[in-house]
């Protein structure tokens, strides 16, 4: 080999999968200022054992599953340190297909806003937010009867024949994985957290970041 020759090595095993986790690190995105988000859930209502879902009265894990359209804004508020920044990140969820219950003879719209506090979790593609929100529920029944499993039998219920709004305060706690504008996320919402009322719900959601920055932009705003 002359002295001018350039050697190339190749990369072992341990060296690529660095290169593989430094490109999709540079090229992803967790909260970002002046973020706005679009995206769809899958939404488990009353969750944990709390109710029954089939004729024989067994509880289920699941809850029952609305597909929420959801709207979220990040905005910045302050920086800790060099790489902690905390948002106001608003969430707004809609059920744009209300849900049929009670022999499909009532329909079921729903909408959720939160107003959680985000946090970036140092220089990852996690973040973490948790905060109040307001859940509306809108019933519109269609009138007459229907036949309902009420846990070990079946009964016959009145239907009311108009629509009903009701609203309830809820307690968020969130995480999501940011993968360049892609968001993967998981959701924990309870509703009259300290009451023997109380109920969990959970959301898997995914989001789109309709204008998040540029790498550049992200690193040295």
């Amino acid at each position: 080999m002359r002295a001018f020759d350039i050697y190339i090595k190749p990369f072992n095993d341990v060296e690529m999968a660095l290169l593989i986790l430094f490109f999709f690190q540079s090229f992803s995105f967790s909260l970002q200022h002046k973020t706005f988000c679009l995206g769809v859930g899958y939404f488990s209502e009353n969750t944990l054992g709390k109710i029954t879902k089939d004729d024989t009265g067994e509880k289920s894990s699941l809850g029952t599953p609305t597909y929420p359209v959801i709207f979220k804004y990040d905005y910045k508020i302050f920086t800790v340190g060099l790489t902690t920044d905390y948002f106001i990140s608003p969430k707004f969820t809609y059920t744009l297909l209300p849900r049929e219950d009670q022999g499909d003879t009532i329909k079921v719209t729903q909408w959720h806003f939160i107003l959680p506090l985000g946090i970036n979790l140092g220089t990852s593609r996690w973040d973490l937010a948790g905060g109040p929100g307001i859940f509306n529920r809108t019933i519109d029944g269609e009138g007459g009867l229907a036949q309902l499993n009420n846990g070990g039998s079946v009964a016959t219920f009145a239907v009311p024949g108009r629509k009903v709004s009701t609203q309830v305060m809820t307690l968020n706690l969130g995480t999501s994985y940011a993968l360049d504008r892609h968001r993967f996320g998981f959701d924990l919402i309870s509703e009259a957290l300290f009451s023997d009322k109380r109920t969990m719900s959970f959301m898997f959601n995914y989001l789109y970041q309709l204008n998040a920055p540029t790498t550049n932009e992200r690193r040295y705003r």
